[in-house]
């Protein structure tokens, strides 16, 4: 019974990969942003290894790290979907916000890039601006 249970554990996790990366490529040909930047989101890795996932997000097998930057990038490109047409989600991103502001002349895309604390933040930035609770 436990393989069984293992076996349904592991075929859920790499739907999850599959179904994230699928959407996080997506995402980020939405955003335009550069193969190094994608990287950076999905956690700094190789790029044999990032160009076989978008090859073949299917067979993915993913950390628990890059599972969770899957997440958020996921919440934030809904609550971005919420917020602002494709143009202007792209255009906000990528461009430093008001030095009296909640991000103090940081660009959200610059401080996504730096690191999973930074996706988080941004996580909780932007579902509290459409309305939602932090995670």
């Amino acid at each position: 019974m436990q393989n069984t249970n293992a076996n349904a554990e592991r075929s859920d996790r790499q739907l999850q990969a599959s179904a994230g990366l699928k959407l996080f490529f997506s995402v980020a040909d939405l955003w335009q942003l550069s193969t190094e930047e994608q990287m950076a989101l999905l956690g700094n890795m190789k790029k044999s290894r990032f160009f076989d996932l978008k090859k073949n997000p299917g067979a993915a097998n993913l950390s628990d790290d890059e599972l969770d930057r899957l997440s958020f990038i996921a919440n934030i490109h809904s609550s971005l979907a919420i917020l602002f047409n494709d143009e202007n989600q792209r255009r906000f991103l990528k461009t430093p916000q008001d030095e009296n502001g909640d991000l103090p002349g940081a660009a959200p895309i610059e401080i996504m890039l730096s690191g999973i604390r930074g996706l988080l933040d941004m996580n909780d930035y932007f579902s509290s601006l459409r309305g939602g609770a932090f995670s």
